[in-house]
């Protein structure tokens, strides 16, 4: 069953397009990930799909329903979750308390599946989001974003500037969420990203420019290098 289809989705930032013509569907229950150097358009593109930022042409449709219109809350009591680049926690608020207000909509997770999949969480229940680290704050941020009946979890470079160890755990969550959840994957370490990924998409200069399985595929891959490696 196709969850997300995009066509000739087109969205800019004042007279400037950054992205243009971009297409592509992602199953129920597959993780895409979305490739691209600095500034090819994929930030864009998630913004596009949660209503963040309301494409000026083309349309969104997630559960099979034209939400292209929609605002961003709408898209999100509909089943969307969005992590992201800059994480965006709650930070006069403690652990805990960021994780309630999502979960007061609902859903079949609760906090305590968030905590399970980030034990560091747990022991930081009572501390407020902005005296955590980066890489806590992280783990915060994927968390909440699983909560509240989230069906499509977006994820914006959730591993970019994150210790190695960090890294590993984040990597082990998405594993993991990728078996309840569909996801849609902006992420710069090819390795983790094509080894949780079903299907890549590439974008260049904000259109996009390859798409295919990802089985098969590696970091070297021509086309790859070619978009997106430095």
């Amino acid at each position: 069953m196709t969850l997300l289809e995009l066509d000739s989705l087109d969205s800019y930032y004042g007279q400037s397009r950054a992205i243009e013509d971009i297409s592509f569907t992602v199953e129920q229950g597959d993780v895409l990930a979305m490739f691209g150097r600095n500034g090819a358009g994929k930030t864009t593109t998630l913004r596009s799909i949660v209503g963040v930022l309301q494409p000026r042409e083309g349309t969104v449709r997630f559960k099979a329903r034209d939400v292209t219109g929609l605002p961003k809350f709408e898209r999100v009591q509909m089943g969307m979750g969005y992590v992201p680049e800059d994480r965006q926690v709650w930070s006069n608020l403690t652990v805990a308390e960021n994780l309630a207000v999502p979960a007061g909509r609902g859903g079949s997770r609760t906090p305590e599946d968030a905590y399970e999949l980030f034990p560091t969480l747990n022991e930081l229940r009572g501390a407020r989001a902005g005296t955590l680290s980066g890489g806590e704050q992280q783990m915060l941020a994927m968390a909440r974003g699983l909560l509240g009946g989230t069906e499509l979890l977006l994820l914006d470079e959730p591993t970019e500037g994150l210790a190695p160890k960090i890294v590993a755990d984040v990597r082990e969550a998405i594993t993991r969420l990728a078996d309840e959840l569909t996801i849609v994957l902006v992420e710069q370490n090819l390795d983790l990203a094509l080894s949780v990924a079903d299907h890549v998409v590439v974008l260049s200069n904000g259109e996009l420019v390859h798409a295919a399985d990802a089985e098969g595929l590696s970091a070297d891959d021509e086309v790859l290098r070619e978009h997106v490696s430095i």
